[in-house]
């Protein structure tokens, strides 16, 4: 299950200080790294998430579960600390009028 989560053509939880958690057994499936001392997805020397091309995400349909889950306006209605941009885009979403899903849902 995918969060429903309105992106558009918006990456900001693909770049930079974005960091994706693997949950155990993704780490034979993905390119990853250990990031404080947790298994990430790995990321390109700009920072950005390795599957991140010129046209989006190259594995959007079979992405990692927290990629997959990941919702930046539920992030700041749970008071959840996210980068600037990523907070920035999450409340405008919420003004847009987004009803994140704030339950926790199972794999």
């Amino acid at each position: 299950m995918r969060a429903r989560t309105p992106c558009g053509d918006c990456q900001l939880c693909c770049q930079s200080t974005s960091v994706a958690s693997l949950a155990p057994g993704e780490e034979q499936i993905y390119a990853s790294e250990i990031h404080l001392g947790q298994l990430v997805i790995a990321k390109k020397t700009n920072g950005d998430c390795v599957y991140l091309n010129e046209s989006g995400c190259s594995i959007h349909e079979d992405a990692p579960l927290a990629c997959r889950k990941f919702d930046c306006a539920a992030m700041v209605k749970l008071k959840v600390r996210v980068g600037d941009e990523i907070y920035r885009r999450g409340k405008e979403l919420l003004r847009q009028g987004h009803k994140p899903q704030l339950k926790k849902v199972a794999a």
